[in-house]
């Protein structure tokens, strides 16, 4: 096989790769990039009782996971 039918072979089985859509530079939350330490659906916090208060819990029923930023969630109150 010469090397030209080897490359139109091996085209033939590597699926087309699709183009990213975007740049890569977008942020996906709403809210400050620089203080976004907590998260309520897709909202930023700097401050646990701010993002507690978002999610409508009390600051002792407020969980959060380990996550950076933190998700936050209502548990057991």
């Amino acid at each position: 096989m010469s090397p030209d039918e080897a490359a139109e072979a091996n085209q033939e089985r590597t699926p087309e790769r699709t183009a990213r859509k975007g740049d890569g530079s977008g942020w996906r939350w709403k809210g400050e990039r620089d203080h976004c330490r907590f998260l309520v659906d897709k909202q930023c916090f700097s401050t646990r009782a701010e993002a507690c208060q978002a999610a409508g819990c009390s600051e002792n029923g407020c969980q959060e996971d380990e996550a950076l930023p933190a998700n936050v969630s209502c548990g057991a109150e």
